[in-house]
């Protein structure tokens, strides 16, 4: 459920912290330190990114109907 390497998207958990009380848990947040480096790769920003990069793992079609003429 957590990235390991990979960040994929924003708002991607990445971790957890358990804690007895809401102090405890604020304060070792404050501890945690993410570093992110540029992999070299183009962010996919749009949808039309999405569709030029042509990865079938990121476009998931749920129903495909045509148009009918009414």
């Amino acid at each position: 459920i957590f990235a390991e390497s990979i960040i994929e998207y924003a708002g991607q958990p990445i971790g957890m912290i358990c804690a007895e009380t809401q102090c405890l848990a604020n304060e070792a947040a404050k501890k945690v330190k993410v570093i992110y480096t540029d992999d070299g790769k183009k962010p996919i920003i749009t949808i039309q990114d999405a569709i030029d990069l042509g990865d079938k793992n990121r476009i998931v079609e749920s129903a495909n109907i045509p148009a009918r003429k009414r």
